[in-house]
């Protein structure tokens, strides 16, 4: 009986710590990562950085924000669009919404917690609150309620 309690204690205990470690290790990751893209970067001369600019269609004025941010790829930002079931009201919405809904979210300092809760299991009243496009989430989904476009 004791042995019965102690294992399903340490099945309990295990499930959180192995999130933990994989988070961990996916920061570390993205740190090294990080770290060794600024170093390329800071080998370009002027020309070649406007040029790698240029070529990625990123304004010098951008630059900064995704380069202290924690730049997230697009399909993050898609993937919470769908799990605020939000794709209906946006598609309705004036298009500089999108623009700034995205110009924000490129720049989020949260990426790694935007990812944590698009993992999670989804739940009733869960929100990201971390994330900065929050009130326009909320507002939109005030909308979507309403029928308004």
């Amino acid at each position: 009986m004791a042995n019965d309690q102690n294992g399903r204690a340490r099945q309990a205990l295990a499930a959180p710590l192995q999130r933990v470690s994989r988070r961990f290790w996916a920061r570390m990751r993205n740190w090294a990562s990080h770290r060794a893209t600024a170093r390329e970067l800071e080998g370009l001369s002027r020309n070649e950085f406007e040029r790698l600019l240029t070529d990625m269609g990123v304004a010098r004025s951008d630059f900064a924000c995704l380069a202290h941010g924690r730049p997230i790829p697009p399909q993050v930002f898609d993937r919470m669009i769908r799990r605020l079931d939000l794709e209906y009201a946006l598609s309705t919405a004036p298009p500089e919404l999108m623009i700034s809904l995205a110009a924000k979210c490129r720049g989020c300092r949260a990426a790694l917690d935007c990812v944590d809760w698009l993992e999670g299991e989804p739940a009733e009243d869960s929100l990201p609150r971390f994330c900065p496009n929050l009130q326009m989430f909320l507002d939109l989904a005030r909308r979507k309620a309403l029928g308004a476009k």
